[in-house]
């Protein structure tokens, strides 16, 4: 069955020195289950990100309405690449624009990496505040986890060599502050995302959650983010 997201595989030539995935083709746009502040709403996928909530149409049916994030998120550098238990990393460098009054919420802990086909199970990452994958139902892909990142400076031995490590500084935006290092492991956050038997997974995209985690307050879907990179040039 042709999967019409961006998918990676969990293969031999994912090698930990080069990093390289498979070759890139142009995504299709996602639509994806994400939870609002008004109820769990169906977003689509062009960038700049816009989200939909139901409202109410003629007859009393839920129709959809666009509504705009607060904070406007965005991947400039990304790779995905073998990592440790059969599970992938993948490597971001976000960037973030607040658009609405007073300060939201950037740590590392607010980050989920969005995932179909994930073994939420096997998950071995380590964050700060004890967080782990939750899961919740999607109307097109089934179900997605939401992976939280690694916490600040850890890593791990993978054979003769290390994991990537988390490097972010970061906690709150201000309205209308923007954030982006691009230093070199600076402003980037990692995830382990486990496999699933297929060892196959579809990446939606990146969600910034709000400071207890129910809502998306950012969204940068995976077809935004470009081309992979060299992990090691950020």
């Amino acid at each position: 069955m042709r999967r019409p997201w961006w998918t990676v595989a969990l293969t031999g030539a994912l090698a930990l020195a080069g990093c390289t995935g498979p070759a890139d083709a142009d995504p299709t746009p996602t639509r994806v289950n994400l939870p609002l502040e008004n109820g769990v709403t169906t977003t689509s996928a062009p960038p700049p990100p816009a989200a939909t909530s139901p409202a109410p149409a003629d007859g009393g049916a839920v129709g959809v309405q666009e509504v705009g994030f607060p904070v406007d998120l965005s991947v400039v550098a990304w790779c995905a690449c073998g990592g440790p238990d059969g599970q992938l990393q993948v490597k971001v460098k976000p960037s973030l624009t607040h658009r609405s009054g007073g300060d939201a919420s950037i740590g590392v802990g607010n980050f989920r990496l969005v995932v179909a086909g994930a073994d939420v199970a096997g998950w071995s990452g380590l964050t700060a505040a004890g967080q782990a994958p939750f899961v919740l139902p999607d109307d097109t892909l089934g179900e997605v986890a939401y992976i939280p990142a690694n916490k600040d400076g850890w890593s791990q031995r993978l054979g003769d060599a290390w994991t990537f490590a988390t490097h972010w500084d970061a906690s709150t935006l201000p309205a209308g502050g923007r954030y982006l290092d691009e230093g070199v492991k600076r402003g980037d956050l990692v995830f382990y995302v486990p496999t699933g038997s297929d060892e196959v997974v579809v990446l939606a995209g990146l969600a910034l959650m709000s400071e207890d985690g129910s809502t998306a307050i950012g969204w940068a879907p995976r077809e935004s983010w470009g081309a992979e990179g060299d992990p090691n040039a950020f």
